[in-house]
């Protein structure tokens, strides 16, 4: 598949198309080896596609903390720049399908960067389920899910830095994992250097865990951010990893009409069994 792959070195800047110059005056954002040009299908008012690496193909323990750190820092940019052209633009989503099983139409590792007036039907019900909480206890959920969570000491994984780990009690996916931020951070936008470099240390350990402990092969991966500018104490940045089938010439796919349909989740995997398989990751 790398044969005439629009996101390999070589043709990147002659397949791909640039953002106008009072968005981004030089067309496209690069940082290390990652570039962010926008996306030609795009599911909302500003979607942009962040292309990791230069190298086509790579196994998730590949990917690595500085790959990570440099694509999400594109990203990052490229969010700020819209929200000071619009103002209106508040909600930042980036996500991630990593081979065709999860939903990738190409291998080579990019992102997903949205950036719109309103958020997300999942990430909508995150936020105004974390505000009914603050409201009703005076208290911020995810802070009182990390602290529940080591204190069970089933399901936590681990911390480092600004984020901890955690696997989902319950999951929408097989396999999930949460990366949530331990301070007061409700955008991906507040997220400093101290704060990407903690996020992405957690996450490459978390992936290579999945990929050596649990055998994920292909997986999606959502960060959920609550509006710039708002959310400040009930809210906090964090971010979701399921796996998908593994990537064969015939498999299927792990989505029927529970999950479409009427919208219920059937997963095959515990949480106990995954915290406990990574946590020497950490």
């Amino acid at each position: 598949s790398a044969e005439g792959c629009y996101f390999c070195k070589g043709r990147i800047i002659s397949s791909t198309p640039m953002f106008p110059r009072e968005i981004v005056e030089e067309g496209r954002i690069s940082v290390g080896e990652a570039t962010v040009f926008p996306n030609l299908y795009p599911f909302g008012e500003y979607h942009a596609v962040c292309v990791m690496t230069e190298k086509h193909y790579m196994e998730l323990p590949e990917i690595s903390k500085d790959i990570w750190r440099d694509a999400l820092q594109a990203s990052i940019l490229f969010l700020k720049r819209i929200h000071e052209v619009n103002r209106e633009a508040r909600y930042a989503e980036i996500g991630f399908n990593y081979t065709p099983p999860a939903g990738a139409s190409i291998i080579h590792p990019h992102l997903q960067i949205l950036m719109d007036w309103k958020p997300t039907h999942g990430v909508r019900e995150e936020i105004e389920a974390s505000q009914r909480y603050f409201q009703d206890y005076g208290r911020c959920y995810w802070e009182d899910l990390i602290y529940r969570e080591k204190e069970l000491k089933e399901r936590f994984i681990g911390e480092r830095g600004s984020f901890a780990w955690i696997a989902s009690w319950a999951p929408l996916g097989n396999n999930e994992v949460l990366g949530i931020a331990r301070e007061p951070l409700p955008s991906i936008l507040d997220i400093g250097e101290e704060g990407l470099v903690s996020l992405v240390d957690g996450l490459a350990r978390v992936l290579k865990g999945l990929w050596e402990e649990r055998g994920v092969r292909s997986l999606n991966l959502a960060i959920y951010s609550g509006p710039i500018g708002g959310g400040e104490g009930f809210f906090r940045v964090f971010l979701r990893v399921i796996s998908r089938p593994t990537l064969e010439e015939f498999y299927t796919s792990d989505r029927g009409f529970m999950e479409i349909l009427y919208r219920e989740t059937v997963v095959q995997t515990f949480p106990e069994d995954v915290a406990r398989g990574l946590r020497r990751y950490f």
